[in-house]
């Protein structure tokens, strides 16, 4: 009974240092992640008609537009978090 408290106790610990790893992290994560997919859906274009009476040009879905702006707006965040950390 004594060994499984002190397990629970040091999993808890190990738990709160990657937990602070991450929070130290954290505006370089959301930078990371939000110029991936910027990049993946940048590159996500269609080339055809997307109505009848248009000549064929390349566009993009909607979705990806959508994605691109969540994209830049995680790159965004992430750039304040990591500019308000040094000051």
């Amino acid at each position: 009974m004594v060994g499984f408290g002190f397990g629970l106790i040091n999993r808890k610990k190990k738990r709160n240092k990657s937990m602070k790893k991450i929070k130290k992290y954290f505006g370089e994560i959301l930078t990371v992640i939000g110029g991936f997919i910027t990049t993946y859906n940048v590159f996500d274009f269609h080339y055809g008609r997307p109505i009848r009476w248009l000549k064929e040009h390349y566009y993009y879905l909607d979705k990806t537009l959508y994605c691109i702006a969540v994209g830049v707006s995680l790159m965004v965040i992430g750039i304040l978090i990591i500019r308000n950390k040094k000051k």
